[in-house]
This record gives C-alpha cells, structure tokens and sequence, in this order.
C-alpha cells in the first residue's frame, strides 16, 4: 500500500536524486529556490538583550514591534548541519517553529556554513542546540510571528546589517556583535507553491503542487518511512488554518494537507 505525505512549503530545497551522490538544491526546484519575488515584508533585529524584533510590509518605511531579543548572539557556529551551505551567502538557511538560521558564507575548512541562529521562548531543539553563543534567543513563542506564525522568512531570504541607515550584506568573515541591527527582506515566492507530495514508496514519486492546481514531478524516493506508525503535527496561525494533528499506522494511507502560501497578516 502506498502512503503519501503532503507538506506545506515556506521554501523549497531539496537534494536531487537525477545526480545521485551530488546533494544540494537539484535543477528540478531551482526556480524555486530563487528569492526572485516581490518584497512581502521585513524583519529587522536589533540584537542586544532587550532589543526589538520588528516587522515592515512598507519597504521599512513604518515598523510594529512583535517581540525582543533575549540574550544576542556573539559569534557563529563555523560547522553548521550539512545543508547550510547549499544557502546562498548572508541569507536564510532555514525556517521552523523551533529555529531561523541564517548562513554566512559557506566554510572551506569545515565543509559546512558558518551560521548563527534566532530561536523561540522555551527550550531549544534542533541544530542551535549546544551553540548557545551563536544564538540570538527571543520571547517570541515557537508557532508564533517569525517562528511559523504567518510572519517567517523564506530559506534565502537575504540578510543584511544596517549600518549608518545602509543595508549591507554579511561579510563572509561576519560575526554578530552585540547592538547589530539585522534586517530579513522576505519576498513572495514569483509562482507559490501550495503542496509538496511524497510517495512513500521504493521509486515513489515526488511532486510539488503549485497554488493554481498544476503538479511537477521533481524527484524519486529511494527509501521509505516505516509504515507501522508515523505522526505528524502542524500549528500554523494568521493565515486562516488553526491547526491540525494526524496519525497514521499499518497499511492506512494518510495526507497532511496544509495551507498554501499567503502574504502576511494585515493586522500589524
């Protein structure tokens, strides 16, 4: 019996099964990698205990305030998890409820990126765990603002220092220093994508499912996840979907269908 599991995508980055044993971003999602869209919002972090998190859907020509640094992040983790360095330079790596990591430059010694990272209120998981210098910890709860709540950047949003009111892109020997003011320029993806469709089967299919219906093959599964239990929990907020939690187990086949891209908020 096959199984199919459907994912809702904030960016897409995939490792190409065309070329077996070259991981990284595959031709198939190429486009899709590509933070080619419109400006939808920005984020900008001032980071110093205390210091604002805030949002703009104007260019940055008027700000809300949505949460504050904890603790700022001093340095980089100079071995980030392998697909760090598959990001482009001064960009996001990755986004969750738990973590945004942002990568630096790509590190020829440690074959990984060179990293920091914001995490939400609450204990930290996943790849910031054990760095905890190079982590900017918030008040902002995990689900929440930046954190899968409607506000969070996509993975290659670029990251930019201000400095006397100009944005600069991270240098590749940047470090974040106590007091850097941070800004995240998220675009809306040029075609957004709604679904990404795992087979859950030896030579399964992998497709993406675009907002407008049309579907694209992009890959093949050459392994499958145990079928005796498996569970999956989604919290999104703001964009019209609450929340949903399955399971499934045995020879019963299950999808997870969540929402698909949308612009930000309105209400702040």
């Amino acid at each position: 019996m096959r199984h199919f599991l459907v994912i809702a995508l904030l960016a897409l980055s995939l490792t190409s099964v065309a070329d077996e044993g070259v991981p990284g971003i595959s031709p198939e999602v190429a486009a899709e990698n590509e933070a080619s869209g419109t400006e939808a919002f920005r984020i900008r972090v001032t980071n110093t205990a205390g210091g604002a998190i805030d949002a703009s859907r104007d260019g940055g020509g008027s700000w809300v305030r949505i949460g504050s640094i904890v603790t700022p992040a001093t340095i980089v983790n100079p071995k980030g998890f392998t697909a760090s360095k598959w990001a482009a330079d001064s960009s996001v790596c990755a986004t969750a409820v738990n973590a945004i990591h942002i990568t630096v430059a790509a590190n020829p010694e440690t074959g990984r990126g060179m990293i920091f990272s914001l995490t939400p209120a609450g204990t930290v998981t996943g790849a910031a765990v054990g760095h905890q210098t190079a982590t900017a910890a918030t008040d902002i709860p995990g689900g929440e603002g930046i954190f899968g709540g409607g506000l969070s950047p996509t993975v290659n949003s670029p990251v930019a220092v201000e400095r006397e009111g100009r944005l600069e892109p991270l240098s590749p020997d940047y470090a974040p220093a106590d007091g850097d003011v941070l800004v995240i320029t998220v675009r809306s993806p040029a075609r957004p994508v709604s679904q990404l469709i795992f087979e859950n089967t030896f030579g399964g299919i992998i497709s993406l499912r675009y907002a407008d219906g049309e579907e694209k093959p992009i890959g093949t599964a050459v392994a499958c996840a145990p079928t005796t239990r498996a569970s999956s929990t989604s919290r999104r907020r703001h964009r019209g979907w609450s929340g949903a939690s399955r399971s499934f187990r045995g020879d019963t086949p299950r999808a997870l269908r969540c929402p698909t891209w949308s612009a930000p908020p309105s209400g702040w």
